[in-house]
């Protein structure tokens, strides 16, 4: 196996993801009994720069990762929904010191977002719902002159704009990013083969979970939830990812040529907000905080194909 490293996570390494890339990954309907998309709270996703987001938290509050940039003055556009519009951040809130990838950015919206509660209780083995902007999965990849399947090729390009893709993960451990960003606290996953495969395929993974997802560059700010009670509770922003590959000849993307690919085994990394409820709170004034307490709704949840 050949390994790609981007600073050091626990035993992994993860990169922060930049402001342009691609999008949430799963797999093949074909391989998969959990085909479709799942439903996923879209109203809370803003575009924030080319393909990253933002999750809004607060009537005018947005929650979201430093790393990717911009700030006072920065556009955030909902693509659609009760929050749909542009919108400019007039001031920004940093979460954390120095080292943590997080902040609460104020925007100019009369106050009236439908927005996200934080979620307060255990995190490892819990299954989360993940979303991101960006292109899309193209062909399958296999390891030259085999027919293994070892991940999948990507578009090079965002596939329809606004449009936003929702998969799952499991969360398998936590752990701290890696410089700058040395007082992050993450949340960490990897990303599971299919349940199934054609003819003459070696079995696949057995830990997955439906819609079994991997995030790359361009989702950074994108938001985990975990499901209490029927209601998506935001446990997370997306942060980085590493590349874990088998030595099968392809070019990826990280290498600065060739046809962008993701592969089984990947790591994935989010912001874990559970540490940082009291601050993100204070930094939303009164009545906004209280999503907090599980007051932030719903008003829609669409599904996407």
């Amino acid at each position: 196996m050949r390994t790609y490293y981007f600073g050091a996570v626990a035993a992994a390494a993860i990169l922060s993801m930049a402001s342009h890339g691609y999008a949430v990954v799963r797999h093949d309907d074909a391989f998969e009994t959990s085909n479709g998309n799942p439903a996923g709270p879209s109203n809370w996703f803003a575009k924030f720069g080319s393909n990253a987001s933002g999750i809004a938290i607060g009537p005018n509050h947005i929650l979201t990762t430093r790393h990717q940039g911009g700030g006072v003055g920065t556009s955030i556009n909902f693509p659609s929904g009760p929050n749909a519009g542009t919108y400019t951040v007039t001031s920004q809130t940093l979460i954390g010191d120095a080292n943590t990838d997080l902040r609460v950015l104020t925007i100019n919206n009369g106050s009236s977002l439908a927005y996200a509660s934080l979620y307060t209780g255990t995190t490892v083995g819990q299954t989360a719902l993940l979303g991101g902007f960006g292109p899309q999965r193209t062909t399958p990849n296999y390891v030259n002159g085999s027919n293994q399947l070892v991940g999948y090729g990507l578009t090079n390009t965002p596939g329809n704009g606004n449009s936003l893709l929702f998969g799952q993960n499991r969360i398998d451990s936590t752990a701290t990013g890696s410089s700058p960003w040395t007082s992050t606290p993450l949340l960490v996953a990897d990303f599971d083969g299919p349940e199934s495969f054609p003819t003459g395929i070696a079995p696949a993974a057995t830990n997955k979970v439906d819609y079994e997802a991997v995030l790359a560059e361009g989702d950074s700010g994108g938001g985990w939830f975990i499901d209490v009670a029927g209601t998506p509770r935001l446990v997370g922003l997306s942060h980085g990812a590493a590349l874990n590959r088998v030595n099968d000849g392809v070019v990826g993307p990280y290498s600065g040529a060739g046809t962008p690919a993701f592969f089984f085994g990947n790591t994935i990394a989010a912001v874990d907000l559970t540490s940082f409820t009291g601050q993100i709170n204070a930094a939303i004034p009164e009545p906004t905080s209280l999503a907090v307490l599980g007051l932030g709704f719903i008003t829609a949840l669409r599904r996407r194909r």
